[in-house]
């Protein structure tokens, strides 16, 4: 077998196409998978060829004797390089593919400036993530969130360690002193 990973050509456009289709479906089980979806639209054909010829980013192929297996998308924003997209068909995995689409868009990134790479591992892949780490990313930040879907599955004031609220009348509760001074919005915490 022969892996290979090179630049995305015009005519990758259908196969990426293919790989970006299986990489969405790949993510829709996974912790946080439907979120980041819903927030990154799949690239139509269109949007692709753009792409391709754009100097500040880099799609590449990742083959396997010959035939595509996997993609990575890296954009340039200033001195950061973005990861934003990096698959490999689940059967091509374990044979390096990640790590030489990761490797290209490093060296990549570096011959554009950049001072930084980064990417995004979903919460539970800790495949990505060992791999993002066997190349020197940390995180850096981790976001948190909880959906609002329901009153009935709301926390409470009081389940959260805050004050119980006061009623001001109709419009919105205030807790005095909670999160400061009514006069003072910096988030600083100051007795009533």
């Amino acid at each position: 077998m022969i892996e290979s990973v090179r630049p995305a050509a015009l005519s990758d456009v259908a196969p990426w196409g293919a790989l970006q289709s299986m990489a969405r479906l790949a993510l829709v089980d996974h912790r946080g998978g439907p979120e980041w979806l819903a927030d990154h639209p799949p690239l139509d054909n269109e949007d692709l060829l753009a792409l391709v010829a754009a100097p500040d980013v880099r799609l590449c192929m990742a083959e396997l004797d010959g035939v595509g297996v996997g993609h990575a998308l890296t954009v340039l924003r200033g001195a950061r390089a973005e990861v934003s997209w990096l698959f490999v068909e689940a059967d091509a995995r374990q044979l390096g593919l990640g790590e030489m689409l990761l490797s290209d868009a490093i060296e990549w990134a570096r011959g554009r400036g950049a001072l930084v790479i980064e990417s995004v591992a979903l919460p539970g892949d800790r495949e990505t993530k060992n791999m993002f780490e066997r190349f020197g990313m940390k995180a850096r930040l981790l976001v948190v969130s909880r959906p609002l879907v329901s009153p009935d599955d709301s926390i409470s004031a009081v389940d959260a360690g805050l004050p119980a609220a006061r009623s001001t009348g109709p419009g919105p509760e205030f807790v005095p002193g909670a999160y400061g001074r009514a006069d003072d919005h910096s988030g600083a915490t100051s007795a009533p």
